[in-house]
């Protein structure tokens, strides 16, 4: 466990000796069911420790359970390269170096676009494979150069005034509008819809009450459209 604890993020636990345990710290006991319950504590130099006992006999350590002796003590879960290799084989270790030193030779692309370029067999004489990729990544983890200038804030995209002016004689053409009018109701709220002849512009109006007075406003609004 050394300064910090050391763990395996693809794992859904972590075992832990308790003979090297106690080999390096000191460890309390405590079976009477008082304070945290059945449980022994090992004080390391930045914190102590608790594994507390579960009903399946297995002495469990959750995160929220460690004491620091200083209030800026934090926990911290550390993999480091040596111990992803160890779970490969010496083959299988260098399948994946040859697999990253193949990454960075085409400039670190984001792993999607390494892996169909892998798929569409785009580079020759290649013998990396996917499975060798993946490996890669379990073992290195995410490749800094690929990190690098894609977390900064990037500068955004120029508004663009898009609107285009509609011809004079397109308007001429269509000024007369025949407009059908019919009334609807969804879920027992009422709409006013429309579709014109020829454009087949359609619009829907919700009417909040039938009124004349509604009705009249709801028609001028489409009208001016």
């Amino acid at each position: 466990m050394g300064g910090h604890l050391k763990y395996d993020p693809n794992s859904i636990t972590n075992i832990f000796s308790h003979a090297e345990m106690s080999d390096k710290y000191r460890i309390t006991y405590n079976n009477l069911k008082k304070e945290h319950g059945d449980v022994f504590k090992v004080h390391t130099p930045k914190k102590i420790v608790i594994f507390e006992r579960l009903g399946n006999n297995l002495y469990v350590h959750k995160l929220t359970q460690s004491t620091p002796t200083s209030s800026k003590d934090k926990l911290n879960l550390v993999t480091t390269v040596q111990e992803n290799v160890n779970f490969y084989t010496p083959r299988q270790s260098e399948r994946a170096k040859r697999a990253r030193d193949l990454y960075h030779a085409i400039g670190t692309p984001s792993i999607e676009d390494f892996k169909a370029l892998i798929r569409m067999n785009a580079i020759g004489n290649n013998p990396v494979t996917m499975k060798d990729i993946v490996m890669a990544e379990k073992i290195f983890g995410p490749d800094v150069g690929n990190l690098k200038g894609k977390r900064t804030r990037r500068n955004p995209i120029p508004v663009v005034d898009n609107q285009i002016k509609i011809p004079r004689d397109l308007i001429r053409s269509q000024q007369v509008v025949h407009l059908c009018i019919d009334g609807m109701k969804v879920n027992g709220f009422v709409f006013l819809t429309t579709i014109s002849q020829s454009l087949y512009y359609r619009t829907a109006s919700y009417m909040p009450n039938q009124t004349a007075a509604q009705y009249k406003n709801e028609l001028s609004v489409v009208i001016r459209y």
